[in-house]
């Protein structure tokens, strides 16, 4: 018996069992042992086997393991058999000669030790001898001797079985009765005895052999699972197997036999490659899955086994582009969504391994359609038909991007590019067409300052900046506006952004600009302005650059280079390539050579002297992947390169190993480096001698170093940073820019730094922040210890270009250009103007003593403290002459500007809510809305005016405000609000002091326009796209008219007419209710008053035209087309309209110089009452 402490051993080492469970089970077993039945391990077993601690199987496997131990330990003796030899001299008889007694014989049974000597009581003479027991001369058994110990199965079986009584050490004598007749030895009681004893032997070891034989079963069993778990799957499959031969009624069969599929499928997915695996387990499932146990055994294990067959099979199959494996791994994809539980499905796996699959078939595809494609380019070279070459090459790279760098398609190419050379020609100048009719338009910009200030500069240095549609000049050393000129809206690649072109015309330093309006490249005197020379181009140019001495490139709108002579002012040749280029070409001297990278595949060097294409290099690279220009280190070119929407990089070709070689070599043996990027690129590389800086869009800022001697990695990162600004609001586009000057880098994005280039420490140590929270737009440029930065700010209208010192970020001056023009007026005697920006700033001047152009300083510069967006446009009005109110929608402020004192005077007025609109001129004072539905007057009068408030009937959750109201006579206002209101307010008092309501009326649907008035009539447009008509007087509806679409524009009075426009772009105009007429305007959309010439009226639009209508024949018969974006309406001075432009400037148009152009004709709508 092996006691519970060798089992409790073993738990505590395993730790299957909680330590307080076994102190418990201790301290049972330690009572046990005071009774009759102590609990030895096997008792032990069963115990925790019941309690639910230990599986029946792990029980089993442990007390195995224990057996094995103790049987180690305490080895069994063996027993000799006891021989049995007659006795000398002892007669043996026969089998027929044995003798029976005729009386029965009373047997007395054996005992292990001899009976106690006790005197002997006299007794009656027996009737028969008795039988002499053999243990009288035999020798008493050694007592060195003890039974075997029982194994702890049978102990187990002995407590289930009920004890059996101990044979008596000693039987009292017995008194037999002798019956007066005879009877044979047969009729003895003891044969029933023994026949029962027999029975009693016989059932016992039937049951005896049950019970070896199903403990050997579940020993056979536990031995088979463990062999499994250990990997030993030949061993399990065999143990498995004779399991069910020997024990086929076993209640485990069922489970065995899925185990045994399992570990097949097991030791074939161990000793066999994956498609031969596959076969087995197919032919392995199909055995096993309709077993009732199937998934109760195989479910976890075919959840661990089947989906990294699949995936190695569909890695294979993509590697080896094997039509065979892409079928192989289908099939068993396909067995794990079939065998797999649902919510066991590793469902990111399996998706995985079907995206690997579809590849492996585009890989297979892509074979084939690779030889096809190959064969097709190799037709069309030998035709001589290369631009098909580079489509039929894009659509195969659209489906297979990954075939880029076969090695086959690449050789190709090279011919391909080999051939491109004939095609490059330098051609002389189409003719430049006849310049447009415009109006005459004369210019006046206005500029204001923030900060008054010197630099230390030289009084004749200038600075140029651009927004890349106007070019800015300024006095480097005040700040003061110069000249301003409108270029046009930039039409170069992203990121190609090229600095001023500086050249030398005549002894005088001038700017050369590409001016796509006017189709020429203007040079401008660098100090005024004027214009020195105009080269015509055949079409509108994109950039120019400075080639050498008074020869420049300059790249035109449809990607074409001409090469100009800004002296001469004429174009020497135009450059005719078989691509069109990215960019300008990256130039060197000696030997002078023009690299030209066009917009996909090919890199083409150009000899400008001899005027013949050197060499064609093919770089393989996609539209639009070249980001920003080449550049030139030292004898090496750098081209940034996009590799997706996140990153870039930097490739180096050697040109010095180029320009030796002969003609017909390819890029990729010059390629010897290749820089990862942190981000992607938007602004050009800066090169400083030999060194490079560049900038990503997510502010890492980089410097690298030429290193002559390391010809395989020349360029070495010499110093890294981050800029400070990082990245804008996702609502805001702002371009990263660097320069290095020395030791010293400046950063410009969302603010302006600068950096200290420590190179033995390999970093960028900032050194000051300046400008914060701004969207830079040009490079910082470096004059001496003078940093311009120009930039704009957010929710601002126009640029702001600063003066800083280089040192510690100190502003020296800071100016306000290209401020939209918001109203303008004239004075009484129409001498001088009066004119108010977006911003607020106010400017003036005397028209009798200035020509135009002229540039005119703000008189005043009080800002709106903050303006929601820069494309809201403000509310103004003027209630006096000379005198304005402004105010934005969203603001919670409204500036006063009195214009009729010298200078002008500004007056911030503040509200607790903000401005809804709108924005009326009433009884010397104003009428704005708020957004809690509340109508305020103020008086333009007072210095610090009182306001008086009107707050309509509201309703709980809703805000209400007003879309629109109209003054009438004797300080009377009817106001329309969003919910469907109109009021007839009169505002009363000596001063005014409050509100009287006069009239009230509600309309079913709410108002979502202004409101006009016409004549005795007010008009407004509803939400369901009717123009409704009140009456002034009474407020009640008089006539409805549907119209098209909403209305997007007015409706506004002037001229005793009511114009609107609706979003399919017709433009409406009416004298009452019964004359509605329209004519079509397309995508142009007003701004201003119309203002009424006769039976014309004379439309601007934002988008820069004037538009003139006839009233009579309703067509509209003359556009002029102006260049410029507008944003204020005309003012008409006499025969001259005066016009607000975007960039800041007032124009002067002479209505004499408009031109007619016929257009469609146009038709009118009844009005219903």
């Amino acid at each position: 018996m092996i006691p519970a402490e060798a089992l409790f051993k073993v738990l505590e080492e395993k730790d299957l069992v909680p330590p307080e469970v076994l102190a418990e089970l201790r301290a049972h077993v330690a009572r046990s042992l005071k009774t009759a039945k102590p609990i030895n391990a096997a008792m032990a077993a069963r115990i925790l086997v019941e309690q639910g601690y230990l599986s029946r199987l792990l029980a089993q496997r442990l007390m195995t393991q224990i057996e094995a131990e103790w049987a180690a330990r305490n080895p069994r003796q063996k027993i000799e058999p006891l021989v049995l030899r007659p006795l000398e001299g002892t007669p043996v008889p026969d089998e027929e000669n044995i003798g029976l007694a005729d009386e029965p014989v009373d047997l007395l049974p054996l005992e292990e030790e001899p009976p106690r000597k006790t005197p002997a009581a006299p007794s009656p003479p027996p009737r028969a001898v008795p039988l002499e027991s053999a243990d009288t001369t035999s020798p008493a058994p050694s007592r060195d001797f003890e039974p075997p110990p029982s194994s702890p199965t049978e102990d187990l079986l002995s407590e289930l079985l009920p004890p059996t009584s101990p044979t008596p050490a000693t039987v009292p004598p017995v008194t037999t009765w002798t019956s007066p007749r005879r009877k044979t030895p047969w009729e003895s009681p003891l044969i029933l005895f023994g026949g029962g004893g027999i029975l009693l032997l016989l059932f016992a070891g039937v049951v005896l052999l049950w019970s070896l034989n199903r403990r050997s079963g579940d020993d056979l069993l536990a031995e088979a699972d463990a062999d499994y778990h250990a990997g030993s799957y030949t061993q399990a499959i065999h143990k498995y197997t004779q399991f069910l031969d020997n024990f086929p009624r076993h209640p485990q069969a069922g489970p065995v036999k899925v185990r045994r599929g399992l570990a097949q499928i097991r030791q074939a997915v161990q000793t066999q490659e994956s498609a031969a695996a596959l076969s087995a387990i197919k032919e392995v499932l199909d055995q096993i899955s309709p077993l009732p146990d199937f998934h109760a055994e195989a479910d976890a294990e075919l959840t661990a086994i089947l989906p990294p067959l699949a995936e190695n099979l569909a890695r294979a199959a993509l590697q080896k582009a094997d039509p065979a494996l892409v079928e192989k791994a289908q099939e068993a994809l396909a067995y794990c969504r079939r065998f797999i539980p649902q919510d066991k499905r590793p469902v990111a796996k399996l998706d995985e391994i079907a995206t690997t699959l579809e590849l492996a078939r585009r890989r297979i595809s892509e074979t084939e359609e690779l030889a096809q494609t190959i064969g097709r380019l190799k037709e069309l070279l030998a035709k001589g038909d290369l631009d098909q070459v580079y489509e039929v090459r894009r659509k195969f790279l659209q489906n297979y991007p990954q075939a880029k760098n076969n090695a086959e398609l690449i050789r190709v190419m090279r011919r391909v590019a080999e051939a491109e050379k004939d095609r490059v020609k330098f051609v002389e100048p189409s003719p430049a067409p006849n310049p447009p009719n415009r109006p005459q338009v004369e210019q006046t910009a206005v500029f204001a300052f923030l900060k008054k200030g010197e630099a230390p500069l030289p009084e004749d240095r200038v600075v140029v900046v651009s927004d890349q549609s106007s070019a800015f000049a300024l006095e480097a050393r005040t700040g003061k506006l110069l000249w301003q000129r409108r270029i046009g809206e930039s039409v170069g690649a992203a990121g190609s952004f090229q600095m001023p072109c500086i050249v030398e015309i005549d002894n005088h330093p001038a700017v050369a600009l590409p001016d796509r309006i006017n189709r020429c490249v203007a040079c401008l005197e660098l100090s005024t302005g004027n214009s020195l020379r105009e080269i015509r181009l055949p079409e509108p140019p994109a950039e120019c650059a400075l080639a050498t001495g008074h020869v420049g490139t300059i790249l035109g709108s449809s990607r074409r280079i001409y090469l100009v002579d800004f002296q001469e002012e004429k174009i020497l040749r135009e450059l005719i390539l078989p691509q069109k280029p990215a960019f300008l070409p990256v130039l060197t001297e000696s030997p002078p050579r023009w690299y030209l990278v066009g917009e996909h595949s090919n890199l083409f060097v150009i000899d400008p002297d001899k005027g013949t294409c050197v060499d064609v290099w093919y770089l393989g690279h996609e539209p639009g992947q070249l980001c920003v220009p080449p550049v030139i280190v030292g004898e090496y070119l750098v081209l940034p390169m996009q590799k997706n929407g996140q990153t870039a990089q930097l490739r180096v070709l050697a040109l010095s190993q180029k320009n030796a070689e002969s003609p017909g070599s390819q890029a990729d043996e010059a390629s010897i480096q290749d820089i990862e990027l942190p981000g992607k690129l938007l602004t050009p590389l800066q090169v400083q001698e030999s060194r490079l800086s560049l900038i990503t869009h997510g502010g890492h800022v980089q410097v690298y170093q030429l290193r002559a001697r390391e010809r395989q990695k020349p360029l070495a990162l010499l110093a890294e940073g981050k800029s400070p600004g990082g990245l804008p609001r996702s609502d805001q586009w702002v371009a990263p820019w660097v320069v290095l000057t020395g030791e010293s880098l400046f950063t410009a994005d969302t603010s302006l730094a600068q950096f200290e280039l420590q190179a033995s420490a390999a970093r960028l140590i900032p050194r000051w922040v300046a400008c914060e929270n701004t969207l830079a737009i040009a490079p910082p440029v470096i004059m001496d210890s003078t940093v311009f930065y120009a930039y704009r700010r957010p929710n601002r209208p126009g640029i702001f270009v600063t003066a800083v010192n280089s040192a510690d970020g100190r502003s020296y001056w800071e100016v306000h250009l290209s401020d939209p023009g918001v109203s303008l007026a004239p004075s009484a005697s129409l001498q001088s103007l009066v004119a108010v920006t977006w911003s607020g700033h106010v400017a003036g001047w005397n028209l009798g003593e200035k020509q135009f152009p002229q540039v005119v300083e703000a008189l005043a510069t009080t800002e709106m403290p903050t303006v929601p967006s820069p494309k809201v446009e403000p509310l103004t009005c003027s209630p006096v002459p000379g005198l304005w109110v402004m105010t934005y929608p969203g603001t919670t402020a409204l500036l006063k500007i009195d214009a009729r004192s010298d200078p002008p005077k500004q007056q911030l007025v503040r509200f607790a809510r903000a401005v809804a609109g709108p924005l009326v001129p009433l009884a010397n004072g104003c009428t704005v809305g708020l957004e809690d539905g509340s109508l305020v007057w103020l008086s333009c009068e007072q210095e610090t005016p009182q306001p008086v408030a009107y707050l309509g009937p509201t309703v709980p959750g809703e805000t209400t405000h007003y879309s629109g109201a109209v003054a009438l006579k004797d300080q009377t206002l009817i106001a329309a609000d969003s919910r469907g209101h109109l009021v007839k307010l009169r505002l009363e008092g000596n001063p005014p002091d409050h509100f009287r309501l006069e009239r009230q009326q509600s309309h079913r649907v709410p108002f979502v326009s202004p409101l006009a008035q016409l004549d005795k009539l007010v008009v407004i447009s509803d939400a369901e796209n009717n123009l409704v008509f009140f009456d002034a007087e009474t407020l009640q509806s008089t006539a409805t008219i549907p119209l098209p679409g909403e209305c997007i524009w007015g409706p506004v009075t002037g001229d005793n007419l009511v114009c609107f426009m609706t979003a399919d772009g017709t433009f409406f105009w009416l004298n009452d209710a019964n004359s509605v007429r329209k004519v079509p305007m397309g995508n142009r959309s007003p701004v201003g008053l119309p203002i009424r010439r006769g039976q014309s009226l004379l439309v601007a639009t934002s988008s820069g035209e004037l538009i003139t209508i006839d009233l009579t024949t309703e067509k509209i018969t003359d556009t002029a087309r102006l260049e410029t974006p507008l944003s204020a309406g005309g003012t008409l001075l006499g025969n001259e309209l005066w016009l607000g432009t975007l960039e800041g400037c007032w124009l002067r148009v002479s209505l004499d110089s408009l031109r007619l152009s016929r257009t469609s004709d146009s038709a009118s709508l009844s009005a219903t009452p």
